[in-house]
């Protein structure tokens, strides 16, 4: 039995790269993309990239950051948190944010919008059927430039959400996604190491309605925030904590526990064989998602909470018929991460796009041995 622990956190152009990373359905036993969990079938990965891009635009331009005095119905709670209010009333009700937020802890950077008056989006066939979605618009290098887009869906009760590029074409890492129906309120974790090296970022949150699900020619609605300008959070370097931990049996059989009398979210896997074949577990840096492998090499995604689970595996290695692989982890950036097999050979892979992955070297390898367990 192996055990990893985990931390408790789209463009217009993006036609391959972003259905890539939202395909439907799992994969086999032994597939190298990762099991994802799928927006309703008429909602196809494309349009929504369309739908991000039409409310940001490639490299949004967003509204001059200020400082904090000059920020309206801004509140600054303290270095690595900042709050602000959002004009009632200014858009369709469905779609009319009233708050936004966002802090940094524990490695990562959490952003929440407020849409009060929006239909239940785990029910409402807008959101469920239609390319209703709530994002941020980030700004990391201070020039007022996106850098980096965070878009939220809902596929039933649970959410998909992930960190790309402003044209779509490069994903960045999964981000730990939620909504709250008691507070109305849309989020997204997101790893710092994600978002590069930076002491502060800006950033812009928006929401789009699709009023029309049935119609092929959608008529949406949409709200950004603030209004007056961006928002700057101070970014605070703050060690990660460790929540829950997970356990997987050969089986693909998951189990958990909590860690500081947290309890673990529950996992959603639709990975499991009739025989023992599974070899290794791996959480992301977002602590909303697992990877788990199996002997053949195949890479299978596991969701946490109340995420549905994005991050294809590209590149990884497949040895159909021999049980061979035994482990496997995901780089703290969360972007790709490395395989290795029994006989101490490790082997790089990429996360939602095929960039390439550093190659290991100086490591030991035995030719003929199947001894390596773990990585």
């Amino acid at each position: 039995m192996a055990v990893r622990l985990t931390q408790h956190g789209i463009k217009r152009s993006a036609l391959v790269a972003v259905a890539a990373l939202m395909s439907v359905g799992g994969p086999a036993i032994g597939a190298t993309a990762a099991t994802t969990d799928a927006a309703p079938p008429e909602v196809t990965a494309t349009a929504r990239a369309h739908a991000l891009a039409d409310l940001f635009g490639r490299r949004h331009v967003l509204r001059a950051a200020r400082t904090s005095g000059d920020l309206r119905a801004n509140v600054v709670n303290g270095p690595g948190t900042v709050t602000a209010v959002d004009t009632v009333g200014d858009s369709d009700p469905r779609v009319d944010i009233s708050d936004i937020a966002a802090v940094t802890a524990g490695g990562r950077v959490r952003f929440a919008t407020t849409l009060p008056t929006t239909p239940d989006p785990r029910t409402d066939p807008g959101w469920q059927q239609g390319l209703s979605f709530a994002g941020w618009s980030i700004d990391t290098t201070g020039d007022n430039v996106e850098d980096y887009e965070v878009g939220v869906f809902m596929s039933g009760a649970r959410s998909t959400g992930l960190v790309v590029s402003p044209d779509g074409l490069t994903y960045f890492c999964n981000s730990n996604t939620a909504y709250s129906a008691a507070t109305h309120t849309f989020s997204a974790s997101v790893p710092l190491r994600c978002l590069g090296s930076l002491t502060q970022l800006n950033f812009q949150a928006g929401a789009r309605y699709d009023t029309s699900p049935a119609s092929t020619a959608p008529v949406q609605v949409s709200d950004t925030a603030p209004d007056s300008s961006a928002l700057t959070l101070a970014v605070t370097a703050s060690a990660p904590v460790a929540a829950a931990g997970y356990f997987v049996d050969g089986f693909g059989n998951l189990a958990s526990f909590g860690l500081a009398s947290r309890a673990a979210p529950k996992a959603h896997v639709a990975d499991r064989f009739g025989f023992d074949i599974v070899r290794g577990i791996a959480a992301t840096p977002d602590g909303g998602h697992l990877y788990v492998n199996d002997g053949f090499g195949g890479i299978h995604g596991v969701g946490l909470g109340t995420n549905a689970f994005t991050g294809q595996v590209i590149g990884a290695p497949y040895w159909p018929g021999w049980d061979i692989a035994r482990g496997i982890a995901v780089a703290a950036n969360g972007r790709g991460g490395y395989e290795v097999d029994g006989l101490g050979g490790v082997h790089p892979f990429a996360i939602g796009t095929a960039r390439k992955v550093a190659a290991a070297v100086g490591g030991p390898y035995w030719p003929t041995w199947d001894i390596a367990r773990g990585i």
